[in-house]
C-alpha cells in the first residue's frame, strides 16, 4: 500500500515528499480543477521538494504515483 510509505513534511516555502522503500515515483501537485501546477519525478528514494503556489491560501491535491500504485491527499497552503 503506497499510502503507508508516503511522508509529506511542510516547510516554509512548500512541502517535501518522501516515499520510503520505493524505486522511481512521480509527484504531482494540482488545483481542484485538475490543472497541474507542478510535476516532479524521483529515480530512487530521494525526497522531492514542491514549492507552495503563489496564489492565496487554497486547497490542492497531491498525487504520488509509483508503477500502478497511486496515493492522493489534500494539501492546504
Amino acid at each position: 500500500m503506497l499510502g503507508t510509505k508516503v511522508w509529506v513534511v511542510p516547510g516554509a516555502n512548500g512541502v517535501r515528499v518522501n516515499v520510503d522503500e520505493m524505486g522511481a515515483y512521480e509527484v504531482t501537485l494540482s488545483d481542484l480543477s485538475g490543472r497541474v501546477l507542478e510535476r516532479k519525478t524521483s529515480s530512487a528514494a530521494q525526497p522531492v521538494d514542491l514549492a507552495a503556489p503563489s496564489a492565496t491560501q487554497a486547497v490542492y491535491i497531491l498525487k504520488v504515483r509509483s508503477g500502478s500504485d497511486t496515493y492522493s491527499r489534500r494539501l492546504t497552503f
